[in-house]
């Protein structure tokens, strides 16, 4: 990935790489906070793709917050904050446990399985909460199959299972509104 960093009016073009996660890492959860999992986690925004929508992370002390507004305009529609890439082994669970809270948009657990934004990705969709803290524990297999923007009826595999190369938290509603979404924490049993 390019950046352009711009110093006194003169662009500087520089090279970052985001941390990866070692290769075929089995891991069992993420417990978010400051002094714990999160912190090399990026925002990614619509403006990816010429959106408008507006979102930014910040680590409390013991959750990861994504909060933002998402805009309609120029294609836009979504906000996610997601783990930086790397091969992950999810294939000896089944269930996925989230304390979380949220407001202003279904936030969804993303699961990518390849690098390119085009190829399918899969969701699995956290209800709003209405700011309260909810507890859940949901099948990873029923996440949902994503091709660009439509669902294909498609749902993630188990075989697929230890071939994760990124996981995050996604709005996806295409409804225009300001968000909220908080994360303690995200354990696979």
């Amino acid at each position: 990935m390019k950046s352009i960093l711009l110093i006194a009016g003169a662009a500087l073009l520089i090279s970052f790489v985001p941390p990866m996660l070692q290769p075929s890492e089995i891991i069992a959860g993420f417990d978010f906070g400051q002094s714990k999992d999160g912190q090399s986690w990026l925002v990614m925004n619509d403006g990816v793709m010429g959106g408008l929508s507006s979102g930014q992370s910040s680590l409390l002390e013991n959750s990861i917050k994504l909060k933002g507004e998402i805009s309609l305009e120029n294609r836009g529609g979504f906000s996610s904050v997601r783990s930086p890439w790397g091969k992950m082994d999810l294939s000896n669970f089944s269930k996925v446990n989230i304390r979380y809270r949220s407001s202003g948009q279904v936030v969804a657990i993303a699961f990518e399985t390849n690098r390119r934004w085009w190829r399918p990705y899969y969701l699995l969709d956290l209800e709003t909460t209405d700011g309260e803290w909810k507890t859940v524990s949901l099948d990873i297999q029923d996440a949902k199959e994503i091709s660009i923007v439509s669902p294909t009826g498609e749902h993630l595999e188990q075989d697929q299972l230890g071939a994760i190369l990124r996981i995050g938290f996604m709005t996806h509603e295409k409804k225009a509104s300001p968000f909220e979404f908080e994360a303690d924490y995200l354990r696979f049993e």
